[in-house]
């Protein structure tokens, strides 16, 4: 907090480990204590960090129960900030920061500032993932004790998985997790011995912050087909499906299978599911299947195998052995969905333990910096004759419904803030957040969203609506030309337009943010069944700043947002307004001042 003008006088550079104060476990909803006592003296915020460790499983779920349950991992760009609902700073009672949403804006800062280098970095400290697929995840093994089994009218063996010991296995994966507030941001020294601090984080629920491995939509639909079925029940061809080769995750999302003669798509982070080491499913699961001549219901798998070289029929496919009879009568069936989750109204997997995760031995490590006595005494001199102020740049959010039949919509940010640098609106689905088939419940989605345009104490910036149709996809060339040597904007149905990601950047630069990337904003929708088909975080934005150095007051003034869509989508959403400021802390012999 206290900067002297010499750098190069701070000395002496240790690492002070605080544990939680109020216990070593915590699960989804639990609150995380942290207080930073006076005796730490002098700190680097901006170095400091949260350890722990995280194990995605549910502490009540039986071995029979943990077996039947899909891969998870936690939000790929996120990583353990999917866990924190909202972070809370206070020195001795005085509010300094409450960051809500906090797993959400930290969504959007590392979409922007996402590099190959980085996420390298966030996957091995933070719990991020390159994708989706169960071999990037830091959370649980991949199939890797795999051996020769033997299947009816398969000749020779196959290469497969006969028990759970095979298969995947959930790990508990330590992380380091950064503190991304205005405070822990700050480049220059903190004094905790004049303002010490007590931080609480809550955590987030578990279907929020968690998602199915191999899948971006949450739902892993499979194309499978029993090529015939058996004459009696009981018989072998009942009881197994085959995988064609070239089906893939993600191939087409939400309920419908991947077809099986279909060429393969080409989306980002998928794999062929001939690959046992990389396949979502294990011995043990059960599953949800529907399809022709078959009784939709749960399934327990037996075994798992990849048809070996030389068989005739069904090469190099995968075919999943099931404990009872999958088709129930002679009729071949080649449309089978085979599900991870809930399809429709159902609920397989609710009488196999509740989805969750656990959280143990949370504590702060802080880079404690030893000055020369000189420079403390400088520090209690310029207290002396006046108190001591520091500048962060925080964020406050504003939350908004937007109901799903509505298609015009009026959001009032009530905004009571000196010195605002940018606005940063994220819409999000309200109906499907506590749902684990929502890959996006921290992620802003697009769902059709067709102008918006910002009014600022009753002056609408831009002067004009962005439009978000003008360049859709169905009238861009790009679309059907389909050049990998350049990015595609405006690929899967998206409608960024330039004008929108002019907007964007601007956006988040005056909201401190450096971006690096912007294809983020692109890969989030899809125009025709509001299912997101990558991973992204579509937002809209207002810089209210010209530079670093100005802001916009907003005291009495209205802040609006007008965003409309092209269509109802079924889903009422959550607009969640992060207005970005900047804040003094200023404190002095008398105690500590707060100033928006």
């Amino acid at each position: 907090m206290f900067r002297p003008r010499d750098e190069s006088a701070r000395i002496g550079i240790d690492e002070v480990k605080i544990p939680c104060r109020n216990g070593t476990e915590f699960s989804e909803d639990g609150i995380v204590r942290f207080e930073l006592p006076r005796n730490v003296g002098f700190a680097q915020l901006s170095n400091a960090y949260i350890e722990l460790d995280i194990e995605l499983t549910n502490p009540l779920n039986t071995p029979t129960q943990a077996a039947a349950q899909p891969a998870l991992m936690l939000d790929r760009l996120c990583g353990a900030s999917s866990l924190v609902n909202r972070l809370t700073i206070r020195s001795e009672g005085r509010l300094i920061e409450q960051l809500d949403g906090y797993n959400v804006m930290t969504n959007l800062v590392n979409n922007a500032t996402d590099t190959r280098g980085s996420l390298n970095k966030r996957s091995r400290l933070e719990g991020c993932a390159a994708s989706y697929q169960i071999v990037d995840s830091p959370f649980c093994s991949t199939n890797r004790c795999i051996r020769p089994i033997a299947l009816p009218a398969v000749t020779p063996m196959v290469t497969g998985l006969t028990t759970a010991a095979d298969c995947w296995k959930p790990l508990r994966r330590k992380v380091c997790l950064p503190i991304n507030s205005g405070l822990f941001n700050s480049p220059h020294a903190f004094s905790l011995a004049m303002m010490p601090l007590e931080v609480e984080i809550i955590l987030e629920r578990a279907l929020r912050a968690m998602r199915i491995c191999n899948v971006g939509d949450g739902i892993l639909d499979i194309q499978g087909k029993n090529l015939a079925g058996g004459t009696n029940p009981g018989d072998y061809q009942r009881r197994q499906i085959y995988v064609d080769a070239r089906a893939l995750y993600n191939g087409i999302g939400g309920n419908t299978p991947v077809p099986a003669t279909a060429a393969a798509p080409s989306l980002a982070g998928e794999q062929n599911l001939n690959m046992l080491n990389n396949f979502p499913l294990r011995v043990g699961q059960v599953v949800y299947i529907d399809g022709t001549n078959v009784t939709p219901g749960e399934f327990t798998i037996e075994a798992i195998g990849v048809i070996a070289n030389g068989e005739a029929t069904n090469q190099g496919e995968v075919c999943i052995a099931f404990t009872t009879d999958v088709v129930n009568n002679t009729a071949a069936s080649t449309d089978l969905v085979i599900s991870q989750l809930a399809v429709g109204t159902n609920a397989p997997l609710a009488a196999h333990g509740a989805f969750g995760y656990r959280v143990f031995n949370p504590r702060m490590v802080v880079p404690k910096v030893v000055p020369p006595p000189e420079t403390v005494q400088a520090m209690y001199q310029a207290m002396s004759r006046g108190a001591i102020s520091q500048d962060i740049v925080t964020y406050t959010s504003y939350d908004n419904a937007i109901p799903a039949s509505q298609t015009a919509s009026t959001n009032i940010i009530s905004a009571e803030l000196t010195r605002c640098k940018s606005i940063l609106s994220v819409p999000l689905t309200q109906s499907n957040l506590d749902n684990l088939n929502n890959s996006n419940a921290i992620s802003g989605q697009y769902l059709r969203a067709s102008q918006y345009e910002y009014q600022i104490n009753n002056k609408l910036v831009p002067d004009r609506r962005v439009d978000l149709l003008r360049e859709a996809a169905a009238n861009n060339p790009l679309v059907a030309i389909g050049l990998d040597s350049v990015v595609r904007p405006y690929r899967l149905g998206t409608h960024p337009g330039g004008f929108h990601i002019f907007e964007s950047e601007k956006a988040l630069r005056s909201a401190d943010i450096r971006v690096k990337n912007l294809n983020f904003i692109t890969q989030n929708a899809n125009v025709t069944t509001f299912d997101a088909l990558e991973p992204g975080c579509w937002f809209v934005g207002r810089s209210l700043s010209a530079n670093s150095g100005t802001s916009q007051n907003l005291v009495g003034k209205t802040a609006q947002l007008y965003l409309d869509y092209e269509s109802t989508s079924n889903m009422v959403k959550l607009l969640r307004n992060f207005v970005v400021h900047i804040r003094t802390i200023e404190f002095g012999m008398s105690g500590i001042q707060i100033f928006y």
